[in-house]
Order: C-alpha cells, then structure tokens, then sequence
C-alpha cells in the first residue's frame, strides 16, 4: 500500500471534501429505502450550511500521493454537544484501518475541546457499519421514527 498522509483541514477549506461527501450521499441513495428522496434532495451547499452552522468543527483526512481518499468531520455545537458528522474512506482502503484512524483523531479532538453526550447518527440501511462503532463503544439506543415521504 502507498504511505497514507493525514491530515487536516481548516473550516473554510472543507470544500475539498466535497467530491467525497457525494459518494457518501450516493451510498445513502442506494440503501435508503423509503428516505431515498431526502437523500436525492440534498446537495453539498446545504450540508456545508449545516456543518459549517456549528460552534466548532474539525476535519481530519488521509491522503495518498496528494489525492484525499477519505475523511472524518467532527462537531461540537453551542451547548458542547459532540457529534460525529460524516466519515468516508475510498472503499480500496476500507478494512486497513483508515477509518478507525480518522474516528480515533477526531473523537480525541472531540474529548480535547471538552465535547459532551457525543454522539454519531447511522443512516437506516447503512446499518453495515455498526460493527464499526461498536468497537468504539457506541450501540443504537434508540429508534427514531419519520413519516415516509408521499410518493
């Protein structure tokens, strides 16, 4: 394998991850059952808007031969709640530890600023990767229910 670079990156530069941000949203297309449309509906303007609206922000990468090939975004909002927002890693780096790398920077991020009550929401049909967490120690507690959109 190539050398991995991490990184990352200031809050005004977090268009670069955008081109990875889409292949996260076009994974939740394709698995997002009876939300799919929320997910067709969202664009990177929006989500920058919502990551960007938070008190603190941090965006760890990995990088390899300049080209990023993953990330992690990490929030603390106005009352010090944390949250995991978004993690991606190229599926060619998936299972060498990449994104437990990334997770690990940034939930140490997360404690360093004084986050509390953090917490990482899950897409229903992305469940696949809550073997991931659970090797943090994070479990679904509970069960948010939505009135599926008219079709």
């Amino acid at each position: 394998m190539e050398e991995l670079e991490y990184g990352t990156i200031p809050a005004g530069e977090i268009d670069s991850i955008a081109p990875l941000w889409e292949k996260l949203r076009r994974h939740h297309i394709e698995h997002a059952g009876s939300f799919k449309s929320f997910y067709e509906n969202k664009d990177w303007a929006g989500r920058k808007a919502e990551l960007t609206a938070k008190a603190r922000l941090e965006t760890h990468t990995v990088s390899v031969q300049g080209v990023l090939r993953g990330y992690c975004v990490a929030a603390i909002d106005g009352d010090g709640k944390g949250e995991i927002e978004s993690l991606y890693v190229e599926p060619e780096l998936r299972g060498e530890g990449v994104g437990a790398e990334l997770f690990s920077r940034c939930m140490g991020w997360l404690e360093r600023e004084g986050g509390k009550n953090i917490t990482i929401h899950v897409m229903v049909g992305n469940e696949e990767v809550l073997p991931f967490y659970e090797k943090f120690g994070y479990a679904p507690r509970t069960y948010y229910l939505k009135k599926k959109p008219e079709v």
